[in-house]
């Protein structure tokens, strides 16, 4: 695009036209503010100024109008053009649309804020998952002083990986901006840890029915290993049957774990039968979730635990539920 000294538009070729939507019939003759947004008319004047200085003004970035109101990225570069005598009569305009640049560059850094926020989530969950693997082994260590039993460094190990097994469904968890208190479904995560136990356990029945509860990480992966050692449990004092129940009741979450078992002894006082199993549960159910433990036996046989959790309101909860029997 050529200029004179005035801002007049004294050539325009096919390139500008497919720029910047004008032909050259239409733009030859006008004021180069016409692919200005009006916001950067006095970035036209201080262009106008320095070539009046003969400086030439080499590839900055910025951004023009075109005539369907599109705005566009370009780089521009101004060069004086100056007449037999050498007097600066005018300027020569090279301008290239950079729009799709940008928008790469604009992907590209809001993958990497999604990568870095990402990385942070997997970080604070492990460091979580760590600090509950260590309260583990304290509370084995208390209970056996002397030596912690080859049954308990079992389980130890069976709640390690159980504990693997969550943070896997959980990092596969869609997640809507990544930031720590983002809220996952509790369903999805508690219908593939009972598909789990399910497989892992084919001489028993499970039935299972859990309402959709949306919660913290940290909620839910505390929910999922409550969960576990219950059903696990279950599974070791129980006669094949196992229920697992979650249900959504607004204010706040039930849920229920029973078995057709012998059921609990005459006086169970779970803080003095306490092993670790029972006491990593009290310490997820009071301390992260902040719920109320109940212990009963059953009207016809078995013990049933009911775990009540309060809940934060969430605006985007619907009200979709699950069920399975098998």
């Amino acid at each position: 695009i050529s200029k004179t000294l005035d801002g007049v538009i004294t050539s325009w070729n096919q390139a500008a036209e497919r720029i910047f939507g004008y032909t050259a019939e239409e733009a030859v003759g006008q004021h180069k503010t016409i692919v200005f947004p009006k916001d950067r008319y006095s970035e036209e004047d201080e262009i106008l100024a320095r070539l009046r200085r003969g400086e030439r003004i080499d590839h900055f970035e910025s951004v023009r109008l075109r005539k369907d109101g599109e705005l566009i990225n370009v780089s521009v570069t101004v060069s004086p053009l100056r007449d037999r005598r050498g007097k600066i009569i005018g300027a020569s305009t090279i301008a290239r649309d950079i729009s799709e640049v940008h928008r790469q560059q604009s992907e590209l850094a809001e993958l990497n804020e999604r990568l870095r926020r990402a990385m942070q989530e997997t970080h604070h969950r492990i460091k979580n998952n760590l600090q509950l693997i260590t309260a583990i082994l304290d509370m084995a260590q208390l209970e056996h002083p002397d030596g912690v039993p080859a049954e308990q460094v079992s389980r130890i190990a069976h709640q390690v990986m159980a504990l693997a097994g969550i943070h896997h469904i959980l990092t596969r968890e869609p997640s809507a901006d990544d930031e720590a208190d983002t809220r996952l479904s509790a369903r999805e995560v508690l219908h593939q840890l009972l598909k789990l136990l399910e497989s892992s356990a084919v001489q028993f029945s499970f039935q299972y029915h859990v309402d959709e509860v949306r919660m913290s990480i940290k909620q839910v992966t505390s929910l999922a290993l409550t969960v576990n050692e219950l059903v696990i449990n279950a599974l070791k004092h129980g006669r094949g049957q196992v229920n697992v129940i979650l249900r959504n009741e607004g204010a706040h979450a039930t849920l229920v774990v029973e078995d057709n078992g012998p059921g609990l002894p005459e006086n169970f006082d779970p803080q003095e039968c306490a092993n670790v199993g029972l006491a990593l549960i009290a310490m997820l159910a009071h301390d992260d979730l902040g719920g109320a433990l109940l212990f009963e036996n059953r009207s016809e046989g078995g013990a049933r635990v009911m775990l009540t959790i309060p809940l934060l309101p969430d605006p985007n909860e619907r009200s979709h539920k699950v069920g399975r029997n098998a």
